[in-house]
């Protein structure tokens, strides 16, 4: 199956490639608050992830591919896969980590399957979508990424939790969501919002083995 085309895709890479052009390759080049920040979003990623037998992750939306770094910094070694629609996060990756893959574009036509598939904050900048559109498409994606997944699917979203929203960030119904879940993936599935951050991870459990 594919995904879903990315609505408004041209407006979403202008808005990385400006993030860039004002910050570099730091996290609030990528659209994040600041390193701290972008490291417990990643720690709480890795709560599902079992990284003592090496394996291999696909990261859609890889940015400048900090995820891997973060690995790397705590001595784990993952074959890791970058997947990112902005030509200057994909180039980034390629001359800073020459040793794993990384390709350009979005997932709806990717098809190698990884025992990990994750998406930290890639689905968050919505930039002015349809949010009816938008929520179709980050639905497919999942869907996507469930297939092309053999343990699990890990994925962080905003909380709608809160009491202020950005007018460019796209906040998930959790009834319609867990609704969606339950319907197309089963029941193995969790939604851990049990962190100092206004979002949660979404965790998809494909395999215990």
């Amino acid at each position: 199956m594919s995904a879903e085309r990315i609505p408004n895709e041209e407006r979403i890479i202008g808005y990385y490639q400006e993030k860039l052009s004002e910050s570099g390759f730091t996290a609030k080049g990528v659209d994040w608050k600041d390193e701290e920040s972008q490291e417990l979003r990643f720690e709480v990623i890795n709560r599902y992830i079992d990284l003592d037998v090496s394996p291999s992750v696909l990261d859609v939306g890889c940015g400048a591919g900090s995820y891997y770094a973060y690995c790397k910094s705590l001595g784990k070694e993952i074959a890791y896969t970058g997947l990112d629609i902005v030509p200057e996060m994909t180039e980034h990756v390629k001359a800073t980590h020459p040793e794993v893959q990384v390709y350009l574009g979005p997932i709806d036509d990717f098809t190698e399957a990884h025992d990990y598939v994750i998406a930290s904050g890639t689905f968050n900048a919505s930039i002015g979508t349809d949010m009816e559109a938008w929520a179709s498409y980050v639905k497919s994606s999942i869907l996507k990424m469930h297939q092309l997944a053999r343990k699990a699917v890990i994925i962080n979203l905003m909380s709608p939790y809160v009491d202020y929203t950005y007018e460019r960030l796209y906040y998930p119904d959790l009834n319609e969501l867990t609704r969606f879940l339950i319907d197309n993936c089963g029941r193995d599935w969790v939604i851990d919002h049990d962190y100092e951050l206004y979002e949660f991870t979404l965790m998809i459990r494909k395999s215990k083995g």
